[in-house]
């Protein structure tokens, strides 16, 4: 390895604001930025490969490595637990897409707009999210 949990803080301007961006890369080898995750076998065999080609999280480790070829080592839970890597590439066109989604966060931020997290995110749960009951968990009631 090249590096395993890296520590990464980086300023850059967004809508004139000064940002930082923080994260931790699991594993850099060669030129390839590796982030490890858990998911059942339905989720991987139907939407793994989707996910991981458009996932920000390694659109933002890809630009802060300064290394194209990203990697998401899937622990696979089921009757027959398995690991499998998904390959895949980002480019200048993925990270300006990525800052602009990030813009847009910044400006809804501003203005006191603060959006909803996918439903299909994991911390979209009572257990995790410490705004549950005031955003999904009350709708819920």
């Amino acid at each position: 390895p090249v590096s395993v949990e890296k520590e990464h803080m980086k300023e850059v301007s967004l809508n004139g604001k000064p940002v930082i961006f923080h994260g931790f890369t699991d594993l850099v080898y060669g030129n390839t930025v590796l982030d490890y995750k858990t998911c059942s076998a339905f989720r991987f065999n139907m939407f793994m490969k989707r996910e991981i080609d458009s996932d920000l999280q390694l659109t933002f480790y890809s630009w802060l490595e300064q290394k194209r070829k990203v990697e998401q080592m899937c622990f696979i839970k089921g009757n027959t637990p398995e690991v499998k890597a998904l390959p895949s590439t980002r480019d200048i066109g993925d990270v300006k897409w990525a800052l602009s989604v990030a813009e847009s966060i910044v400006e809804a931020i501003e203005k006191g707009a603060f959006p909803l997290c996918p439903p299909n995110s994991w911390f979209c749960h009572p257990r995790y999210c410490g705004f549950w009951d005031k955003c999904r968990g009350a709708c819920e009631k």
